[in-house]
């Protein structure tokens, strides 16, 4: 095994810390500000608002537990790493590893949770394309066991001390080092049928109901284009628009963590132990899930974008005014002195 002659870092570079927490840093404000927006901005009989609301909350809290509560370090392609952070003295890493994919797996049924607003909206304009309530009703109870499915599956994977000590020296004989590291865990995913459960539980949760997803997007378009000229332009346009907005945010996760997660199960299959630093540093990207689906929120409502805009003008205005000023001219001399008078 190509591992086997791979030393592990000590412990994470100076720039990784620093880099998660300037990102949580940012994030504090960008979130909350999308929210206020969206709590207060949006129409008041409109219940997708709350849906909003859930997949931000949920990937805030996601965001700012990985940059600043519970920042792991991870040395790929082993499937460990510890919590670089003062919580590694109150919580195991095991524990800490559960309740994090636990907060993290909630983002998948917020996101449903919008498309299927968005799509019985579209049906309400024309009742024969309203899905079975009782089938809507499984299908959110049984997306919403995916966190603790997972959370249970990773719970009773843990291992214990000496596992994981026969685990390194067995396949990172170079690595044993990593233990000095107070709340280190690995799991076995080729050992341990719990860490398998995992993985599979994830792929086939995922899967699933990111295709009903892009299923109740594509019925929401086919719905608004057919009953489009028995609308006005008015009612068109915000069903229209708020879609095109969904579906500029369900492309973040796919983008800042999907993406990011099949490299690192790249570098963990292949045993690419030679990119271990930048398997690792992909986090950096997913930590900044939150604040860049708070951006893209904010910058593709037209309303969010006038409001913003005028709150500016009115702040700056106060210092942007200037005060004319009145001069007198007084001639003593070949040359004019001017006054200002007041």
């Amino acid at each position: 095994m190509p591992s086997a002659t791979w030393q592990c870092p000590a412990g994470p570079p100076n720039y990784y810390l620093t880099i998660l927490h300037f990102i949580g840093f940012f994030s504090v404000p960008i979130n909350f500000l999308c929210i206020y927006l969206v709590w207060f901005y949006t129409p008041k009989d409109s219940k997708f608002r709350y849906c909003l609301l859930y997949v931000q909350i949920v990937a805030f809290f996601v965001e700012i537990d990985m940059s600043w509560v519970c920042p792991g370090y991870y040395l790929f392609p082993m499937m460990g790493g510890y919590n670089i952070a003062i919580t590694s003295k109150i919580f195991s890493g095991h524990q800490n590893t559960v309740f994090g994919a636990f907060k993290f797996c909630f983002e998948l049924p917020s996101l449903l949770l919008c498309f299927i607003y968005r799509q019985n909206a579209a049906a309400d304009l024309d009742q024969k394309f309203k899905l079975n309530r009782y089938f809507i009703s499984s299908v959110i109870a049984t997306c919403h066991t995916f966190p603790f499915v997972i959370a249970f599956c990773l719970l009773e994977s843990g291992l214990s001390h000496q596992e994981m000590l026969k685990i390194v020296a067995t396949d990172w004989p170079k690595c044993m080092h990593v233990f000095e590291n107070e709340g280190f865990v690995i799991y076995d995913p080729s050992g341990n049928f719990w860490s398998a459960a995992v993985g599979v539980a994830a792929l086939a949760y995922i899967s699933i109901f990111s295709l009903f997803g892009a299923f109740l997007g594509i019925h929401t378009m086919y719905i608004l284009q057919k009953v489009r000229f028995h609308l006005s332009r008015q009612t068109y346009a915000v069903h229209r628009t708020a879609m095109i907005n969904l579906g500029l945010q369900s492309l973040i996760p796919t983008v800042c963590i999907i993406i990011p997660f099949n490299f690192i199960f790249l570098v963990v299959y292949n045993d690419w132990w030679q990119f271990q630093e930048i398997a690792t540093n992909t986090l950096f990207v997913m930590a900044a899930h939150s604040m860049v689906s708070s951006t893209v929120l904010i910058l593709s409502n037209r309303r969010f974008r006038s409001l913003i805009v005028e709150k500016f003008e009115n702040f700056s205005k106060p210092f942007l005014y200037t005060i004319p000023m009145e001069a007198t001219t007084v001639r003593i001399s070949p040359n004019t002195t001017i006054l200002p008078r007041n």
